[in-house]
């Protein structure tokens, strides 16, 4: 499940984009490499200390971040060397020097390359990485609770344990569920950034789907699916599906997510989606009045 918690830093980069974007329209500075610094001054008294007794942190702006334009018209994105997914595919485990960051992104995603996580996860910070997420609503330090949450960058730097206890990295099928279904709806962020997002969760790098190659096999391949797959020890997944399907003679379309932690081999992972499908047909050729099954609650 530690894999799948870089989707969690993949969101907050995006949140962090939306965020930037709107703070650069209040900032009084004619020159555009003033205005990440006027943010900043703006920003760290609450951000570097957003997770209490934790080492305080900021994002790198200028590491993430491109700008142009002018004061009030600010055009921000991420740095990217419009690298295609062909050359994303190739570059594997590696991690090239001068990579843009939606480049690393696009690696740490779709190729689950952990030194491109641990650039990104270190040039975000874990204080606004993980303040996002709880903020969204992925995690709960409280009794019961858990989700997504990133204190180990993938690359040995270590900021401890969840808050609460737990693991230093982790996500909860509840909370990457959560994650889906608004990425799905194209309310992670808005919708743009969830458009980009599904691309690059699209399996155009390294990586495919264990669930979606299962369904494949049993001749229910998907139409469109995204999703992200986890090594470490056992096996994850996480995918939403979307596919024809007939039923009492009517063709229909079933969409919905699966989410699959510590597997403890291919075939069981395999089985889990097999059965998850079964019973999105048998809930779809039951439903009158709409299905049982509903979009799980996202605090704004």
């Amino acid at each position: 499940m530690a894999s799948l918690a870089k989707i969690g830093a993949m969101f907050a980069a995006f949140q962090l984009r939306q965020s930037v974007r709107a703070a650069a329209k209040l900032v009084s500075v004619p020159d555009s490499a003033k205005v990440f610094d006027a943010i900043a001054a703006d920003w760290t008294p609450g951000v570097s200390s957003r997770t209490k007794g934790r080492p305080a942190d900021f994002p790198r702006l200028a590491r993430i971040f491109s700008i142009s334009g002018s004061q009030g018209n600010w055009a921000i994105d991420f740095i990217d060397s419009q690298k295609n997914w062909e050359e994303i595919t190739k570059i594997g485990d590696s991690l090239p020097k001068r990579l843009g960051f939606r480049d690393r992104m696009k690696l740490m995603i779709a190729n689950s390359n952990n030194q491109a996580a641990a650039s990104c996860i270190d040039d975000i910070g874990f204080q606004y990485l993980n303040g996002a997420l709880a903020a969204a609503g992925f995690f709960n330090a409280g009794a019961g609770g858990g989700g997504l949450w990133i204190a180990l960058d993938y690359g040995g730097h270590w900021w401890g344990k969840a808050a609460g206890g737990g693991w230093a990295q982790g996500a909860t099928a509840a909370a990457v569920a959560g994650l889906l279904a608004l990425l799905a709806t194209d309310r992670l962020v808005d919708a743009d950034a969830s458009k980009e997002m599904r691309e690059m969760m699209s399996f155009k790098g390294h990586y495919g789907s264990w669930f979606v190659g299962r369904l494949a096999k049993a001749g229910r391949g998907p139409s469109r699916a995204f999703g992200k797959i986890g090594l470490d020890g056992t096996l994850d997944d996480c995918v939403v599906v979307e596919r024809p399907v007939k039923i009492d003679d009517h063709m229909k379309t079933l969409r919905y997510a699966a989410v699959g932690l510590g597997a403890s081999s291919q075939e069981a992972i395999e089985a889990l989606i097999i059965k998850l499908d079964d019973a999105m047909v048998e809930d779809e050729r039951a439903a009158k009045f709409g299905s049982k099954f509903q979009l799980p609650q996202h605090r704004r």
